[in-house]
């Protein structure tokens, strides 16, 4: 199979001098504390999947995350769009994957799992997530029951990635209309599902997972 190369734009809300904190007081603060781990320099990277927009030697504080994740059947080809921004509202990475044939809801928690992760990883003191599903949201403050096994499972996954974290995480709901760079990035990689759906490293010539 030929790999192909894909990158995303940068964020149009960023570009009008949004800044997602200003949100916070619209919506109900559903925090959860958690730890963190040494931050991690990272480079500007093409990869088939990724677009990583920004560098930086600067420790990383905090950090807006928002997530998206669809499935057109549900389920059904599914893909995830992470968009994620500094304290200064400048887009710090452009994210998409394929996910292959996932129910919305675990797309989504899927999603919340990459963006906490990649926080982490960007060696963020506190990350603001923010996602248009109110089911995971709900979930991940512990307000709403995970009855189902798979997305259990991804809930389990992402109280790992705390475990260590010497951070805050805070998740909030919002409507998709605020949420529209990473709907647009998760129907970009359902839009080229066909490609692999592991991470190319195009600088490093490498698969990341």
């Amino acid at each position: 199979m030929v790999n192909k190369f894909y990158y995303s734009s940068p964020v149009s809300l960023a570009k009008q001098k949004h800044k997602p904190w200003l949100l916070i007081n619209r919506y109900r603060n559903w925090g959860t504390a958690a730890k963190g781990v040494p931050l991690f320099s990272f480079f500007f990277t093409f990869t088939n999947h990724f677009y990583i927009m920004n560098t930086t030697e600067s420790p990383i504080k905090k950090l807006s995350i928002y997530i998206d994740g669809g499935a057109r059947g549900n389920p059904g080809p599914s893909g995830i769009g992470v968009a994620i921004y500094n304290n200064e509202a400048t887009p710090i990475e452009m994210r998409y994957k394929f996910l292959g044939i996932e129910t919305n809801n675990r797309a989504e928690a899927i999603g919340a799992k990459y963006g906490i992760q990649r926080g982490i990883e960007l060696g963020a003191t506190e990350i603001v997530l923010y996602m248009d599903s109110l089911i995971i949201a709900e979930q991940l403050n512990g307000r709403f029951k995970i009855s189902n096994k798979g997305l259990r499972e991804i809930h389990l996954a992402i109280q790992g990635l705390l475990t260590d974290w010497n951070g805050k995480l805070s998740v909030y709901h919002i409507r998709r209309e605020f949420n529209q760079e990473a709907d647009r990035l998760s129907n970009k990689a359902m839009d080229e599902g066909s490609g692999p759906r592991r991470v190319y490293d195009w600088v490093n010539k490498c698969y990341l997972d």
